[in-house]
């Protein structure tokens, strides 16, 4: 039983090696890192209209990157809260345009893994990936708008609900469980939104789990690695970044795996109807 699976997996391996899936996962992971800053200059742009701090934000932050990569992002969060809110407010359409390049890296290695050719001409690509960033970041504002107000909402529904708060409690200890469901939610509907033609939400979600649950080890094991062994120290200065880079490449590959699993899962379904 054992020796099968490992079998699958060398396969597995060498399917995704065949489609050059690293290399779509290299430049995916490439683009996010250049359109981080554009990415982070909208959320904060939006941020002022909700009745969210900068403190909020950070939080959310810190829970999804290493922990080695804490400080550079908080160092380009208040960098970003120094610039005007108009200014950014004006550049709007360019920020778009910036943050969402890296979607359609990652956007074209779906394609790559589902075989399918793209039809749809480049400034549709650039509208459609710009769309989903838009989606992304609202579902980082609504997230953090549960994390920071999500007590004072259950405390509302406890006096008409008598017995709502202990879920409070249960959503306080069980907070990983929440961002990995959130991230599981995300990729499913990247998966099955972004690429055409599109698929069947409720079939993505078997690779969405596994590429959250492969995203959530990676960065625990980043950030073990990095406090306890001086692997990247020869970088000197550019430690931070080249971290960064790295781990978004591995997560970058996760994303395309958990793609190919439900490409296979979904071709023994068609097989067996």
């Amino acid at each position: 039983m054992l020796k099968k699976r490992i079998i699958r997996i060398i396969l597995l391996c060498m399917e995704l090696s065949k489609k050059n899936v690293t290399a779509y996962a290299a430049s995916s992971a490439f683009f996010l890192f250049i359109s981080l800053i554009p990415s982070l200059m909208l959320l904060c742009a939006i941020i002022p209209f909700v009745p969210l701090t900068r403190a909020d934000f950070m939080r959310v932050v810190i829970e999804i990157v290493p922990s080695s990569v804490e400080p550079l992002a908080i160092s380009i969060i208040n960098d970003v809260y120094r610039q005007s809110v108009g200014l950014i407010s004006l550049s709007i359409v360019a920020i778009l345009w910036s943050a969402g390049k890296g979607l359609l890296a990652l956007l074209r290695g779906l394609n790559v893994i589902n075989g399918v050719e793209e039809k749809r001409n480049y400034f549709i690509l650039r509208i459609v990936t710009s769309f989903y960033m838009v989606l992304i970041l609202l579902v980082i504002i609504l997230t953090l708008l549960i994390m920071v107000f999500g007590e004072a909402i259950v405390n509302l529904l406890d006096r008409r609900i008598h017995g709502i708060a202990s879920f409070m409690t249960a959503f306080n200890s069980g907070r990983h469980l929440f961002f990995f469901l959130i991230i599981t939610l995300v990729l499913a509907c990247l998966y099955a939104y972004l690429p055409r033609p599109r698929g069947r939400l409720r079939q993505q979600f078997p690779g969405a789990v596994l590429a959250s649950l492969g995203w959530t080890v990676v960065t625990f094991g980043f950030s073990i690695y990095v406090t306890y062994f001086n692997g990247f120290s020869m970088y000197g200065s550019l430690t931070t970044i080249v971290i960064l880079l790295i781990w978004l490449y591995v997560c970058m590959n996760l994303v395309l795996v958990g793609a190919y699993i439900n490409k296979i899962l979904v071709d023994k379904e068609l097989e067996i109807d």
